[in-house]
């Protein structure tokens, strides 16, 4: 073989070798042991990190403080009804030991004691009229042979199964006057139970004391819940006008150039109204925008899975889905463009990413919502609870107070001025007399003991719903910061695997002398 023949050989196989490099690794980029060794000591770092562990070990500790606080509040009460009852069996009169403190408690939780007697008549009007009402809905609902939910069953939005499966066979009129007859039920069942606004504020507001007070938060809570929700309502219309004008546009300047102009001011009115629900700090309007970009997402992602078609667009449809998505998610929308103008699809990496976090955030905000739930529904209950506590003291004091005018009521005003184990222990005290001696000293006893442990346990649960909504925050945070570190990681240690080594090389270069071997051999 001559000299330029052996030379062209020589670069063929050259050729070769560089193209055989080019294809097997990435820009030629040198394997580093060190390197490698690093990125896999630092993945089994990462993966012996616990992060939701730490953060159950926090509410486990918060669940076990709270435990510890209730069992205290008990033994608490119970110290204090014992030590009472000392008080109570001692040497003094009975007005100090018993009647006094009995009116200084009522007036600490309620006020004025008539006052809360006339709530008590108040209430029980409410009671009757609903009960009035509840009669006359139950025979509405069996003029149409169906038997009246209870107000369980009614409660929520939800048709109840065995109207639903009647409605399927009614007529047009009989199905929208059940509608009527159930919305009936439904404020009925709020009233009868406490729940409704009006009886708040017709038969617990007009008291003082710390019912006063109660009320009060529960109204505050209850009128920032309400807000907050129709907050969210109002912004979810308004991204919902946005949303279909902007649709209406893409559609428009796919079929008109001379549309792009609108489409440009769609996108930038849907883009406000999106700005607007992430800075609104609303629960509620998180819950929106997050489902609705996990929504958005999917559809997006399907686009992504359906690939470019020959002129390196997305199809009609894909096209819709990818233009909403990109100005909802204006993060990904540089990348996605990118991607489109060359030709090739957008990596689906950082689209997952994106997912994981936004299903993290929906979660945060449902949970910051059934935190906000339980701390009104917690208020509420205070206020039960401490009409149920005044009400003992309140029947307590009545009967201390009896003077025997009144058909079979004993007469207790001269028994005021004897202690009460003396009472008891004279034979002049009568069965009457002694009855209602044990029955107010019983109804204070509770209220002591039962119903103000109680009371300061709704406090401390009420207390708890604001530590667990913190925490719950701290453990979305750290699931999205678990989410990222995930996939840095993982990418790390696969680049730092990859590489040319020096066996790829030595392998590579022994090929190419056995090719010029051959080839001398065969061309001399």
């Amino acid at each position: 073989m001559t000299w330029p023949t052996r030379a062209t050989a020589l670069k063929a196989v050259l050729c070769l070798a560089q193209a055989a490099l080019l294809m097997g690794c990435s820009g030629l980029r040198p394997y580093s042991e060190v390197r490698h060794k690093q990125a896999t000591a630092a993945q089994t770092a990462w993966k012996a990190v616990d992060l939701p562990a730490l953060v159950a070990t926090e509410r486990t500790n918060l669940d076990q403080l709270l435990a510890t606080e209730l069992a205290t509040q008990d033994k608490l009460a119970s110290s204090i009804r014992d030590h009472r009852l000392r008080h109570i069996m001692g040497a003094e009169p009975l007005t100090y030991t018993l009647l006094e403190p009995i009116k200084a408690d009522l007036k600490r939780l309620v006020g004025d004691a008539d006052a809360f007697a006339q709530s008590r008549q108040a209430l029980q009007v409410q009671r009757t009229q609903s009960a009035q009402r509840l009669a006359v809905l139950k025979d509405e609902f069996a003029a149409k042979r169906l038997p009246m939910p209870s107000c369980t069953e009614a409660a929520g939005t939800a048709t109840p199964g065995a109207l639903s499966q009647w409605r399927q066979g009614a007529s047009a009129l009989d199905a929208a006057e059940l509608d009527v007859v159930l919305e009936q039920l439904r404020r009925v069942c709020a009233t009868s139970d406490g729940s409704d606004d009006t009886l708040i504020a017709a038969v617990y507001q007009p008291l003082g004391g710390q019912m006063a007070e109660a009320v009060q938060r529960y109204q505050a809570d209850a009128q920032a819940l309400a807000q907050r929700r129709q907050q969210a309502a109002q912004a979810d219309a308004r991204y919902a006008q946005a949303l279909a004008a902007y649709q209406a546009a893409v559609a428009a300047g796919q079929s008109d150039p001379k549309a792009a102009p609108a489409m440009a001011e769609a996108a930038q009115a849907l883009q406000k109204v999106v700005d607007a629900l992430d800075g609104s700090k609303n629960a509620w309007a998180d819950e929106v925008i997050s489902r609705e970009r996990l929504r958005q997402l999917d559809g997006f992602l399907q686009t992504v899975t359906d690939g470019l078609d020959n002129d390196g667009l997305w199809a009609h449809e894909g096209a819709s889905r990818a233009a909403v998505a990109l100005v909802i998610l204006p993060g990904l929308m540089d990348d996605a463009r990118e991607a489109a103008a060359r030709h090739r699809r957008p990596l689906a990496v950082p689209l997952l990413i994106r997912r994981d976090i936004e299903a993290l955030k929906l979660q945060a905000a449902q949970r910051d919502i059934a935190t906000q739930q339980a701390e009104l529904r917690l208020s509420r209950e205070l206020i039960d609870a401490l009409s149920q506590q005044a009400h003992q003291l309140w029947l307590a004091q009545r009967e201390l107070m009896q003077d025997g005018t009144a058909a079979g009521t004993p007469d207790l005003r001269k028994l005021h001025t004897v202690p009460l184990a003396e009472a008891l222990a004279d034979t002049k005290t009568t069965p009457g007399q002694k009855e209602a001696l044990y029955s107010a000293t019983g109804r204070y006893l509770d209220s002591l003991k039962r119903l103000e442990a109680r009371r300061h346990k709704l406090e401390l649960r009420r207390i708890a719903q604001a530590h667990e909504r913190r925490l719950a925050y701290a453990e979305i945070n750290t699931l999205q910061w678990k989410a990222l570190i995930d996939v840095s990681v993982s990418q790390v240690a696969d680049v730092s695997a990859g590489g040319v080594q020096a066996g790829h090389v030595a392998a590579l270069l022994n090929t190419v002398g056995l090719l010029w071997i051959g080839h001398g051999v065969n061309n001399p």
